[in-house]
């Protein structure tokens, strides 16, 4: 799907705040946010709409960390062991916004075989 080297793979375990060091948008195409928790992607919404514009991170009162990225024409793929039952900890508004903003997709084995499930459809995965 992606090019060797072309995806960021990001452990979110427990994370509170988002560090994209190692980012580099001529290189990278994708992000994967591994156990990325509802709450972090709600809680920074415009780093996961790449918008057309760069993004600040690293905010403190003095403003020396902040650190700007360019993710526009990359990509977010979110994984996660328990996403529904994380999301619906939050309030309604951003359990809203994150139907609104997002395609959910699901793996899972059917009869030996690996599956894609997503709102287009269901897709058998070759191995």
């Amino acid at each position: 799907m992606f090019k060797l080297g072309s995806v960021l793979e990001l452990n979110c375990a427990g994370l509170a705040s988002i560090c994209l060091h190692g980012f580099d948008s001529l290189k990278h195409e994708c992000l994967l946010w591994d156990e990325a928790s509802p709450k972090l992607v709600a809680d920074n919404r415009k780093v996961f709409q790449h918008p057309v514009c760069k993004v600040d991170l690293g905010h403190s009162p003095t403003g020396q960390h902040v650190v700007n990225y360019f993710l526009n024409g990359c990509c977010s793929v979110i994984t996660s062991n328990s996403w529904h039952e994380d999301a619906l900890r939050l309030p309604s508004a951003d359990q809203e916004w994150l139907r609104a903003n997002m395609v959910f997709s699901m793996l899972f084995s059917l009869c030996g075989k690996r599956c894609f499930l997503s709102d287009a459809g269901v897709y058998m995965l070759e191995m």
